[in-house]
């Protein structure tokens, strides 16, 4: 599938910040200091301080007055400047993001006194960067009434909406983005959404890019929301937090509002919302090792009400007004350590979670109880180590290992029941019934999910200078293992559905004297084609597992070209490569051609850093989701439909067919071998965007 994007917009910018392109974590600032004249100062030293930052590294100007400091945490930073003769300067606030270069111009005057100048400064547009989005930190979405939920945030995003799966992004869907924690690619393995969930109190800054990165991201055609979790610190410092709302705190509703949330079965009349934890960060060594600590529990309740008699027909199901709770509870928890063992490299381990219990009554109440109780536990722990290390003056190394683990288990009484359900329509409106008299239903079958990703990315940077410009190069790879162990059961004994179906004489066979007002059907899957009529309950296959791993690889070159002060340019290419697997552990498609190039060019027309006029243009290639995989490539399976009279569980055979009352009277089989196919393309989006940004400071009095 392809998909044509082109986005001509002006947009005026309130909050200002560049935005990065990657699951890069770190930042830079970079600048040139001069004398009044605007003549080139070398020998400046600038000094740099952030409670972000292990210890206080500080740098020499060289021969062209130009300085830069690399892979930087974010945070705010203050930098001082000073050398003989000049009054010493400094310049606070400057806010530096994930995969953000801060360009600074530093003016210094002749000393007429030991004063110390400082900068207020103004917001400036990041005038090398093409990548259309937003950057939020801690204390800006700690005040927007959203859900306590770091995606959340993605919903301010110029260019976003939503829709069944998450946030969408200029024509994306919710299941075409990835999602980045301290680096590593949490995105959900089997369909592509939001695949870990942390609260806001465990971090220090969350990226959303709605389009236009660079040559080193790839694995999603939508958005990218990026993650970075808090660090410890020179001093210590802790939360202790609690939220909580329900239902009875909200304004009184009125209409169809006021009936709450409706299902088919049940609706929705009390919501309550809760968590609370605490956070504590700070040193083991001081400037050389910190860590950062924080667990929240998760309380969330909603209560459905049954909306009509279920229990008049169906044996154990409640009746209207019986109300029914389901629980959440997620126990949510990160931890990490950052370590500077020298003045020019830093590492830092992360590793979080989101271990989550539902359970109760699934809203589902034209049913007995042994099929809607249950408990669903879902999440898992993942984990990163980043390494970034500066070498000289102009070459950075960053190496990263991940690892993402999502797990799905039921636990109930459905689990030993067959499935029963009931498609004659006992309530008189269309709907189904599970269960009748004489039988008690389970769930007829659940599934269970193992699902893991072992991600490795390196990357070199070289800055050359002096070449047609300034060039940041950037070489680099990226390998992700995706282990995918999916398994299906069908409950109860004989591993069978069985349906209930009204007997029509004009429709199917009923009997020799049509004397059959109901048939069945008995559902259930086998390794081979098998004669109905004679089928035994040693032929059905109850449990089913699938195991159909992925590679994926990538290889990317780009050069971020600082032609002059005011123009750049952001070239690059991505090749990509995705290696699908079969059940039988055999390479069943390998897709090697997802070239990708990027093209982008910022131009800041008017050469003072607060505008500027960008464009982008290039290929967007999305990694096949699982859920495709699993289906076509698990050894196939055969479904066995057989037709009876009979709604024993253990009665599996097909009815042999009687006499004709109508062009579908008799009885017959159904066989169907499961597949899909996929054919050796990926998802492909190409992307073009001009805009243009003007930064502006309001100032409001009374």
């Amino acid at each position: 599938m392809n998909w044509r994007v082109v986005t001509i917009s002006s947009v005026v910018v309130l909050m200002v910040g560049g935005v990065g392109t990657t699951q890069t974590t770190r930042g830079d600032i970079r600048g040139r200091v001069v004398d009044e004249a605007g003549a080139m100062l070398p020998g400046v030293k600038v000094s740099l301080e952030s409670p972000a930052l292990i210890g206080t590294p500080d740098t020499v100007t060289d021969a062209d007055g130009a300085f830069k400091f690399l892979v930087l945490p974010p945070g705010t930073y203050a930098a001082t400047f000073s050398l003989a003769g000049y009054q010493i300067q400094q310049q606070p606030n400057i806010k530096v993001g994930i995969d953000t270069t801060v360009r600074l111009k530093v003016t210094m005057t002749p000393a007429f006194s030991d004063e110390i100048f400082v900068s207020a400064g103004s917001p400036l547009v990041n005038t090398s960067d093409t990548t259309v989005g937003i950057e939020l930190s801690y204390d800006f979405y700690m005040d927007l009434p959203m859900a306590r939920n770091y995606a959340a945030v993605a919903a301010v995003t110029p260019g976003s909406q939503d829709d069944l799966s998450g946030q969408t992004f200029y024509g994306s869907t919710g299941a075409e983005n990835a999602y980045y924690i301290d680096g590593a690619n949490t995105t959900e393995i089997e369909h592509g959404v939001q695949g870990m969930e942390l609260n806001f109190e465990f971090i220090d800054e969350v990226q959303v890019k709605a389009g236009a990165y660079s040559a080193e991201y790839g694995h999603a055609t939508g958005g990218l929301v990026n993650v970075i979790t808090k660090s410890g610190g020179d001093e210590f410092h802790g939360d202790v937090f609690g939220y909580f709302d329900s239902d009875a705190l909200r304004a009184p509703l009125s209409g169809e509002a006021e009936q709450g949330a409706v299902s088919d079965t049940s609706k929705t009349v009390g919501v309550v919302r809760s968590d609370y934890g605490a956070d504590l960060g700070g040193y083991i060594l001081k400037d050389r090792l910190w860590f950062f600590a924080a667990y929240d529990r998760v309380d969330n309740r909603d209560t459905n009400e049954v909306l009509e008699d279920y229990g008049a027909e169906v044996p154990g199901a409640p009746m209207a007004g019986e109300q029914f709770p389901w629980d959440e509870t997620g126990n949510l928890f990160a931890f990490k350590l950052t370590w500077r063992p020298g003045a020019n490299h830093s590492l830092s381990a992360s590793i979080f979670g989101d271990p989550t219990t539902e359970e109760g009554a699934r809203p589902i109440f034209a049913a007995p109880p042994t099929f809607y109780l249950g408990r669903r536990l879902t999440g898992g722990t993942d984990g990163a180590v980043n390494y970034d290390g500066v070498f000289g003056q102009n070459v950075v190394l960053s190496a990263r290992y991940a690892s993402h683990n999502q797990k799905l288990q039921w636990e109930g009484p459905g689990k030993a029941l067959t499935g029963y359900f009931d498609f004659t329509d006992p309530f008189g409106n269309g709907s189904i019934a599970v269960g009748w008299e004489g039988v008690v239903s389970g769930w007829g079958g659940y599934p269970e999910e193992d699902f893991g990703r072992r991600q490795l990315n390196a990357d070199v940077s070289w800055f050359v200078g002096n070449l047609g410009g300034n060039h940041e190069l950037k070489l680099g790879a990226e390998y992700e293992d995706l282990q995918v162990i999916d398994i299906f059961t069908s409950s109860g004994p004989v591993g069978a559905n069985v349906f209930h179906f009204n007997c029509i004489p004009d429709r199917q066979y009923c009997g020799e004297n049509d004397e059959h007002e109901y048939y069945y059907r008995h559902l259930y899957r086998t390794n081979e084609i098998i004669d109905p009529e004679n089928a035994t309950p040693d032929d059905i296959v109850r449990r089913w597992a699938v195991d159909t791993p992925t590679e994926n690889f990538a290889v990317y070159l780009q050069d971020r070209w600082r032609v002059a002060t005011n123009l750049s340019l952001d070239l690059g290419v991505r090749w990509s490569r995705q290696k699908l697997y079969n059940g039988s552990g055999t390479v069943q498609m390998d897709i090697d051609d997802n070239w990708a190039p990027r093209l982008g060019f910022v131009w800041d027309f008017l050469g003072d850093g607060k505008s500027k006029v960008f464009g982008h243009w290039g290929y967007f290639y999305q990694s096949i989701p699982m859920n495709l995989v699993i289906e076509a490539f698990d050894g196939g399976w055969v479904t066995v439909r057989a037709y009876n009279f009979s709604d024993d569980e253990w009665d599996i055979q097909q009815a042999p067919p009687g006499g004709r009352r109508g062009p579908d009277a008799s009885l017959t089989f159904a066989v169907l071998i499961t597949s899909i196919r996929l054919h050796g393309v990926s998802t492909c989006r190409r992307q073009s965007s001009v805009r243009s940004t003007r930064s502006l400071r309001i100032s409001l009095s009374g």
